[in-house]
């Protein structure tokens, strides 16, 4: 059986909402990490930063997540960045021009010192 991903959301004291997911991002674990990102919104949080550093898997259904969410993180006025994307996530993010459209940072402090 798949490892489910997991979700862990800390807050910065520059009010940057660090969304830490871990294992497998995919169709079955979706809705969760979707709660997760609409506990946030809730909250008024728009400067949000996704550490990849513990996902093992990202399917397409993954992926898609990110898109709806940045809208509505930019509409406010935030933005959605990502730190320490794994190799095999980046390959992806790259053939689907993510790069081009998130900003991306090796580690979480430097993720975190970009919304300063």
């Amino acid at each position: 059986m798949q490892e489910e991903a997991t979700t862990k959301v800390e807050y910065t004291a520059d009010t940057v909402a660090v969304v830490r997911i871990n294992g497998f991002l995919n169709v079955h674990s979706r809705p969760e990490v979707e709660q997760c990102f609409k506990g946030i919104l809730a909250e008024n949080k728009y400067n949000v930063l996704i550490s990849l550093k513990d996902l093992d898997f990202i399917s397409s259904a993954g992926v898609a997540l990110f898109i709806p969410i940045a809208k509505k993180v930019r509409e406010a006025g935030g933005d959605l960045r990502f730190s320490c994307i794994p190799v095999k996530v980046w390959k992806i993010f790259e053939m689907l021009g993510f790069t081009k459209i998130f900003k991306t940072y090796d580690s979480d402090e430097e993720g975190i010192k970009s919304f300063s």
